[in-house]
């Protein structure tokens, strides 16, 4: 079980939920991890989303409107360069 580590506090609130868990169900094991909280800089994204027709690397399907065949393929290259071939 994955909890905020808030330094003294999270040591005694991760024993009391094993004890607790041990008085529920005693053949049950809780093991706790202490996790730090999110960084502030993990909020904010930094860069500006890259439009889909100028990816690299992708995965494309292209159906045909004369018959039901289907193409799916991968390029690294970018999309539009890709489909102007």
């Amino acid at each position: 079980l994955d909890i905020p580590f808030t330094g003294q506090a999270t040591k005694v609130f991760g024993k009391r939920l094993r004890n607790l868990a041990k008085a529920v169900r005693p053949n049950t094991v809780l093991l706790t991890v202490p996790r730090p909280p999110p960084a502030v800089r993990d909020s904010f994204h930094n860069k500006d989303p890259i439009p889909k027709d100028i990816q690299s690397k992708l995965v494309y399907k292209i159906e045909k409107c004369d018959c039901e065949s289907v193409y799916v393929g991968k390029t690294d290259r970018q999309a539009t360069r890709r489909f102007g071939e």
